[in-house]
């Protein structure tokens, strides 16, 4: 009799063991939604890490090769010169290319040294800012300068009309003083501007990081 008696004075009834179960469900409940938070929370940090490695890649990338772009056309006797920064339509993605040409001194790879030819365009098949270099043999090499973009507008600063623009022919006597980028991202709204003064600017100004705006601001 004492036996089970002491038996029902320990024994759980189970409105005791629904509330533990309640209690356990709540306590597992808020475990897995802080996990689950602090996932997304990573997700979202390697997120713009990934995109302000992309943004910095194109500066690191064009900076120095703006930056040798010559000061001043070179004339030559009785005979007009063609301007050494161009725009031309790329017939691999008719798109429009910004050319340029730049003797380098020193690369990994000797076949890319000497006088050389570049190429910056949009490649809207790989979504990609594509810069293509060749040299005097044909040899050429493509690389990619920014990844995952979904618009590329190249706009050169007309120091004589003292206005921006898309096209500059080879005929142009003059240099332009200032190369600008536009670029929209995948999934993304605002517009990334990434402005290069040249050589050529009287009074070059460092921008130094890229400036958002939004789409079809001003």
């Amino acid at each position: 009799m004492l036996f089970t008696m002491i038996r029902k004075k320990y024994a759980f009834s189970l409105i005791e063991i629904l509330i533990a179960f309640t209690l356990a469900g709540i306590l597992f409940g808020c475990i897995f939604s802080n996990l689950s938070q602090t996932g997304k929370l990573q997700n979202q940090l390697e997120e713009v890490h990934a995109i302000a490695t992309n943004r910095q890649l194109v500066q690191l990338k064009l900076r120095p090769l703006f930056a040798q772009l010559p000061s001043e056309m070179e004339k030559e006797e009785d005979e007009k010169s063609n301007c050494p920064i161009f725009t031309e339509e790329y017939s691999a993605t008719k798109t429009l290319a910004l050319c340029f040409g730049l003797t380098i001194d020193f690369a990994s790879d000797r076949r890319f040294i000497g006088p050389l030819n570049y190429s910056l365009y949009h490649d809207e098949k790989q979504q990609a800012l594509q810069l293509k270099v060749s040299n005097e043999l044909g040899d050429e090499k493509c690389e990619e300068i920014m990844h995952a973009i979904q618009s590329c507008k190249i706009l050169l600063f007309d120091p004589e009309k003292k206005a921006w623009t898309d096209v500059w022919p080879k005929k142009n006597q003059y240099l332009p003083s200032m190369i600008k980028l536009e670029i929209v991202e995948k999934n993304r709204k605002e517009i990334l501007e990434f402005a290069y003064p040249l050589p050529a600017g009287q009074q070059p100004i460092d921008f130094g990081s890229p400036v958002e705006r939004e789409v079809g601001t001003t």
